[in-house]
């Protein structure tokens, strides 16, 4: 990167070097400059940002797998729960 386009994408660079904790090499009347964070991001800045999965909160909330599972293996309640021993 030279010191124009730096100039031009100062804040943003920022903020890169930021939520990155990458270094940025800017290069300047044949010099090498270096932007760098002084200490590692956090781990979560780290992670991408993604697209919720917009669902209805029924779905969410519904979690009935388990007599599904029971009536396709055609177990029923008595069968599956055994009293543990004490």
């Amino acid at each position: 990167m030279n010191a124009t386009m730096l100039r031009q994408n100062l804040y943003k660079t920022l903020d890169e070097v930021i939520e990155t904790g990458k270094t940025i090499r800017v290069e300047r009347k044949g010099k090498t400059i270096l932007i760098v964070p002084e200490e590692k991001p956090q781990k979560k800045l780290k992670f991408k940002k993604r697209k919720l999965a917009l669902v209805p909160d029924n779905d969410l909330i519904h979690n009935d797998w388990l007599s599904d599972w029971r009536k396709e293996h055609n177990i029923s309640d008595d069968e599956f729960f055994i009293p543990r021993k004490r």
